[in-house]
């Protein structure tokens, strides 16, 4: 199971298996299977708008923490 970290703030709804209880998670904190059924399930430019907001969180955790991978600089 994944830690949840809730970085993005793009939430879901999803039952939690060990409680039965509905829960809004993040996206990038729902298991693989989940995230592919929210995919597959929207359309009109729904996946380039995420796309989006996952490349500006990236970016605000790098400005936020002052990292950047090994590459050029």
């Amino acid at each position: 199971m994944k830690t949840k970290r809730n970085l993005s703030g793009i939430y879901f709804r999803q039952q939690n298996t060990e409680t039965g209880k509905w829960e809004n998670v993040c996206f990038e904190d729902c298991e693989e299977e989940k995230q592919l059924e929210i995919l597959s399930k929207n359309e009109n430019g729904f996946v380039e708008r995420l796309a989006i907001l996952l490349a500006n969180t990236i970016s605000r955790i790098g400005e936020e923490l002052d990292i950047m991978s090994g590459g050029e600089e």
